[in-house]
């Protein structure tokens, strides 16, 4: 697929095996992020799009990735130094999905995932955190998260600053992914279009 860089080379461990990925010269889409910090709906669209139809290849292969976030994401580009708004919306940049360590495949889903790492928490769906049984919308729920954070330049459920530990803070962020809506992007950032 075009916007999944090729295997190099997987590494047999144990326990852990690995995937190799190529270097590919650009930004990983959180510096993206930082620094252009909100993006518009086109720039962002420019985006997301390649990985809504890496996450479908994927999902028909019967892959979930698990870990889909910003820093997995690389927008390739030929010269150093960050990239601009017209960079960005001209499409001419390619995007990839990387890392692919966590996935899970599988012949059927939903998955049982529950006693295997899940990922980066602020990007794992309500049912991950309610039982760890998970299909192709864990993925896509990702991918909302991460659009959520490129529109409005914060997460939908910001990690609380007042948490005294990180386990209070996983127990925070549970709940709220457990027991809220997710808030419209227009209630974070009014600037955002119509």
């Amino acid at each position: 697929h075009y916007a999944i860089p090729q295997i190099v080379e997987i590494i047999d461990g144990d326990p852990v095996s690995y995937l190799v990925f190529p270097y590919i010269p650009g930004h990983d889409l959180d510096e993206v992020f930082s620094n252009l910090g909100q993006l518009s709906p086109l720039e962002l669209y420019s985006i997301v799009n390649p990985l809504c139809s890496a996450l479908d290849f994927v999902h028909q292969q019967g892959i979930l990735h698990r870990d889909v976030k910003p820093e997995n994401v690389r927008i390739y580009a030929e010269k150093d130094g960050p990239l601009s708004r017209e960079q960005v919306i001209d499409g001419a940049l390619q995007t990839y999905l990387f890392d692919f360590n966590l996935s899970v495949v599988a012949d059927s889903f939903p998955v049982d995932t529950s006693s295997e790492p899940g990922g980066t928490p602020l990007y794992l769906s309500p049912e991950f955190w309610r039982d760890g049984i998970v299909d192709q919308r864990h993925d896509l729920y990702a991918l909302a998260v991460l659009a959520f954070k490129g529109l409005t330049a914060q997460y939908p459920y910001p990690t609380p600053l007042a948490a005294s530990n990180e386990i209070t803070e996983m127990i925070l962020l549970k709940e709220k992914h457990l027991h809220k809506s997710i808030p419209r992007a227009r209630e974070v950032c009014e600037s955002l279009p119509v």
